[in-house]
């Protein structure tokens, strides 16, 4: 998230960027995207979850939700490392520049590891974890769609 923003602000003050510049921007996004991401991936998610997973007796507490959050994203890794690796070869490292193919077969193995994580979790069946995470997110759906509207 952070090398995608760090390409957009670097449009927004310069047409022609020096390496400084560009690497700068990058840094700034990289550490504000990373804080947003702890944010909504270690304190609101996890909470929403555990909030909504109380309906069926759900046993884990947002600490353990955040930890099969963190523990998900893990082969996002891989996409990371081509970006890092596009930025050293001075290309778009956007997620824009991966291969869209290899973005989904991550994003499925990302949420099939969070779907196992959190039925293991609360103690859940599959088809509960999976209706307990798409009604956790649908606050976040309707509001997007508010807003886009």
């Amino acid at each position: 998230m952070g090398l995608t923003l760090g390409g957009d602000m670097i449009a927004l003050f310069s047409d022609n960027p020096t390496l400084g510049e560009r690497l700068l921007s990058y840094l700034f996004a990289t550490i504000l995207s990373t804080g947003l991401a702890f944010l909504i991936l270690g304190r609101i998610q996890p909470w929403m979850i555990k909030v909504v997973g109380k309906i069926w007796d759900g046993a884990a507490s947002t600490r353990q939700l955040a930890n099969v959050n963190s523990l998900s994203g893990i082969p996002y890794c891989l996409i990371l490392f081509y970006q890092i690796v596009l930025l050293a070869l001075d290309k778009d490292p956007s997620t824009y520049s991966v291969n869209p193919f290899f973005q989904y077969v991550i994003w499925i193995v990302t949420f099939r590891i969070f779907l196992i994580g959190l039925s293991i979790a609360q103690k859940f069946s599959y088809g509960i974890a999976l209706l307990n995470f798409f009604i956790s997110i649908l606050p976040i759906i309707l509001l997007k769609l508010a807003l886009n509207n």
